[in-house]
């Protein structure tokens, strides 16, 4: 799954740039998901006075209200991005003011004294209302007009978007000599690959309850040398197999 975030101020098109990034993207066949970061203080999804609001003023920490259009999960605490993702299996996932995953970005904004200075290292294109006055480009970076080409933006997307970096504490990997949002710059500009993480392909995988796990290198190790150690024993054992261990617990 790949992902682009579209970041910026209020009222400089960022709803109408990912409305017409995702209407795009799917009309080419792909599978599309979105997140839309909600800053606003005091914000809630459910209404206290609803059937689901009174459930959670009950003290129910996860409610599911199930329709037969649609189904909502409302939780009482917002979740880390990896855990966020872990809910997609589309083929892009458009991120709406998330600033948090490792993922290049499209900076929103209604003009070029609207940008941020410096822009983040992870910023590949410029966008928004910005593009209504015929600009090519700033700041060294492409301006793309979602509604005037709505298949330049489609086109950029598909070039520049890649599966999101783990976001791993950098004290706990660091293989790539910085942390994942630095390292997600350098793979947005061309200075590294993505499959140059050592976590792209994990000698070691752990799902639990049908989710992966991210494992930093040094669990990865432990994990693969306590497995190795006691199967290498076992009848049946041959060398560079792949091997499946499933845990089921009981309760």
């Amino acid at each position: 799954m790949k992902a682009i975030a579209i970041v910026g101020h209020s009222k400089t098109g960022k709803t109408t740039l990912c409305e017409t990034l995702i209407r795009t993207l799917t009309a080419r066949g792909y599978r599309v998901g979105s997140v839309k970061e909600i800053h606003a203080e005091g914000f809630s999804i459910d209404d206290p006075a609803s059937n689901t609001g009174r459930h959670r003023s009950a003290g129910a920490r996860t409610v599911i209200a199930r329709g037969p259009a649609e189904t909502d999960v409302l939780l009482d605490h917002p979740i880390p991005h990896r855990q966020l993702l872990s809910y997609f299996d589309e083929d892009y996932v458009i991120l709406e003011g998330v600033r948090d995953v490792p993922c290049p970005l499209i900076q929103s904004a209604a003009s070029p004294e609207d940008l941020p200075n410096p822009l983040d290292p992870r910023t590949v294109a410029v966008s928004g209302v910005i593009a209504n006055g015929g600009l090519r480009e700033v700041q060294g970076l492409p301006v793309l007009n979602p509604l005037g080409d709505p298949d330049a933006l489609a086109d950029f997307v598909e070039r520049t978007a890649f599966p999101p970096l783990p976001g791993v504490d950098p004290k706990s990997c660091g293989a790539c000599g910085c942390d994942c949002m630095a390292f997600a710059g350098k793979i947005a500009h061309g200075a590294a690959q993505r499959e140059d993480c050592v976590q792209y392909r994990q000698p070691v995988s752990i799902t639990v309850g049908g989710r992966e796990l991210h494992l930093v290198p040094f669990v990865e190790r432990i994990v693969k040398n306590a497995v190795l150690g006691l199967v290498r024993e076992l009848d049946g054992y041959r060398e560079h197999s792949e091997i499946t261990v499933t845990i089921r617990e009981d309760g």
